[in-house]
């Protein structure tokens, strides 16, 4: 359904999405994935939402050991089109309402939030769930949304420059 891709493509600019101010455009977002995969499921979205196709890009990130990471981006006016469309706004201090509305799209969310930016660890060594942000205030909208609506215990905790929502409660994990 349009309202859950809409709510998936919310999630994925608020967990691997960045505004860079390009010279002669404005505002364009730029969305990062290590996975190829995510980044096609974000184009995909893109195109089914707005009817453009953003640029894809392979990079090979220095900073991640040479990992090639993939880069959707977008041009200046597609960025505030999926701005309006997402209710994101970086300076907001919690989700946007249509992501919390209906359960289809609180669970469309909470898949694009683990495709952007979550982990999960080995079974054997005891279940742990993770998502990065690189923003406090994203991170803390987020463990409040999984305690409200998924009844998980979830903790927010700093890592060099960055905000883990945290998940270490098995029984939560394996509902």
């Amino acid at each position: 359904k349009s309202c859950c891709q809409r709510a998936e493509l919310t999630a994925a600019v608020l967990g691997c999405g960045m505004a860079t101010l390009v010279g002669g455009e404005g505002i364009c977002l730029c969305l990062r994935s290590e996975h190829a995969a995510t980044a096609r499921r974000i184009v995909r979205l893109i195109r089914d939402l707005f009817a453009q196709r953003p640029v894809l890009r392979i990079v090979h990130a220095a900073r991640l050991g040479g990992r090639t990471a993939f880069e959707v981006r977008l041009s200046a006016e597609l960025t505030q089109k999926v701005f309006r469309a997402c209710g994101v706004s970086f300076s907001a201090e919690t989700l946007p309402k249509h992501c919390l509305l209906k359960k289809c799209c609180r669970s469309a969310f909470l898949r694009g939030i683990f495709l952007c930016c979550g982990t999960i660890a080995d079974p054997e060594s005891g279940y742990q769930m993770e998502f990065l942000f690189s923003r406090e205030r994203t991170a803390e909208s987020v463990m409040r949304f999984l305690r409200a609506f998924f009844l998980v215990r979830a903790g927010v905790s700093e890592r060099k420059d960055a905000y883990v929502v945290y998940i270490r409660d098995s029984e939560s994990l394996l509902r």
